[in-house]
């Protein structure tokens, strides 16, 4: 396997949108519209590859001293290999990389327990998203 992290538009982006459409947004005439919200473009995309195949992927997002993790992904004949524990693990360097105090996403609800191993602790209630309608959990890690 192969992290990379990959700019907006590029070919390994792309493949990157397409996965995580099949995850997050399968038979949803707007997926790209939902893919490509207001952060997308200044996002920073870190992709896993397999060969020329992108198995997993994850945004994160930095406001003022804030990140926000999220669209990760990871291709269900890739699931509990690792990989999106490296993704994490990544993420989280990146954002101390970059003097980050606080990182926050948004779980599903399957995977709280996930997320909890990596520290991270939840806060406030669950909640549909709301371009989804499936239940998240705000979660938060203390960098420092």
């Amino acid at each position: 396997m192969e992290y990379l992290y990959v700019a907006y538009g590029t070919i390994a982006y792309n493949k990157a949108v397409a996965l995580r459409i099949k995850a997050f947004f399968k038979d949803m005439d707007n997926a790209l519209a939902l893919i490509n919200d207001s952060l997308e473009e200044e996002s920073i995309h870190l992709v896993c590859f397999k060969n020329d195949s992108v198995v997993g992927t994850g945004r994160l997002t930095i406001l003022e001293n804030k990140a926000i993790i999220s669209q990760m992904a990871v291709d269900e004949l890739y699931k509990r290999k690792g990989i999106g524990s490296t993704i994490l693990k990544l993420l989280i360097e990146k954002s101390i990389t970059l003097n980050i105090k606080c990182i926050e996403l948004s779980a599903r609800e399957v995977a709280i327990p996930f997320y909890k191993e990596q520290g991270f602790i939840a806060v406030h209630k669950k909640y549909p998203s709301m371009k989804t309608g499936v239940i998240h959990q705000k979660m938060i890690k203390n960098l420092r």
